[in-house]
């Protein structure tokens, strides 16, 4: 299925916005909690905090610039944009 730019959904977060490209089942509800698998691209525009999220993986992928991550207590690295 292609899904265009009116479908998509953006909505503010503590760091910047975020743009959900797809989510299953069709119809399902990021803040219900209750989907196999959703899709988005974020702005990054202030250092924050990004939460887990019981339950489900993030996988983190930089489109562009970089992005410095701390997880924990551990050593800040850098995550550079995939070419």
């Amino acid at each position: 299925e292609h899904f265009t730019r009116a479908q998509y959904i953006t909505t503010a977060w503590s760091g910047g916005t975020t743009t959900q490209l797809a989510i299953a089942p069709e119809g399902a509800v990021y803040a219900d909690r209750k989907f196999l698998w959703r899709l988005s691209s974020a702005q990054v525009e202030l250092e924050t905090l990004i939460y887990t999220v019981a339950g489900y993986d993030r996988l983190i992928s930089v489109l562009k610039g970089e992005l410095e991550l701390k997880i924990g207590q551990g050593e800040r690295g850098a995550l550079e944009a995939c070419t």
